[in-house]
């Protein structure tokens, strides 16, 4: 929750919507399958998740 405090303010706009899953099956089973999957998921982006930064500063 903290990084997405952080990171809010990069986006002028912002909201939630919730949509029913009935409504929304593609995205549903893609969801299902990142849970289900037993393979490493790897963060990518250009600003690194607090944890990252914070081990990789400890570590210089």
């Amino acid at each position: 929750m903290e990084e997405f405090s952080r990171s809010k303010t990069f986006f002028p706009d912002f909201w939630i919507r919730h949509i029913p899953r009935a409504q929304n099956t593609l995205e549903d089973k893609l969801a299902f399958g990142a849970r289900s999957s037993p393979l490493a998921m790897l963060y990518i982006d250009s600003i690194p998740p607090v944890w990252l930064a914070e081990s990789v500063g400890s570590v210089q």
